[in-house]
């Protein structure tokens, strides 16, 4: 596989990882892509309703690296600057693991979207959640 590739792979996984996590606390994706712009190299676009939650969607990208590479990039430190300004920097550790053991509950859709992203390069909400909900593996429906 190809450096360029295997980024978009990577791309795919962690903003898969930030829309799972909108859809497991409860909140709207409005739309996920992968195209670049001129503020990010990819991005989820959704509503959360609580500072809890948004401290998970913002640091779920990297737990989903976490989970499927083994590692998460350096990409992430503006996911982390987000969290840091809701809460102290001393928690974060304990909010990326429950992060990575949300997304693991719910691997088989964060997989699903993942691969769906992959093939489509930008979803609205609605395609998001098709693609997160999976039969038979507990997802929200």
């Amino acid at each position: 596989m190809k450096k360029d590739d295997q980024e978009q792979v990577r791309l795919a996984y962690h903003e898969a990882g930030h829309a799972a996590m909108v859809l497991i606390v409860g909140g709207a994706v409005h739309w996920v892509t992968l195209i670049p712009s001129k503020k990010f190299d990819a991005h989820t676009n959704a509503t959360t309703f609580s500072p809890s939650a948004a401290v998970l969607v913002a640091l779920s990208g990297d737990a989903c690296e976490r989970i499927r590479f083994r590692h998460a990039s350096r990409g992430a430190h503006g996911d982390y600057a987000t969290a840091a300004k809701k809460i102290a920097p001393s928690r974060i550790p304990r909010y990326i693991d429950v992060a990575k053991a949300l997304l693991q509950l719910h691997w088989k859709g964060v997989e699903a979207l993942a691969q769906e992203l992959l093939r489509k390069k930008k979803m609205t909400g609605a395609e998001a959640r098709n693609a997160f909900t999976v039969p038979g593996s507990g997802e929200p429906s």
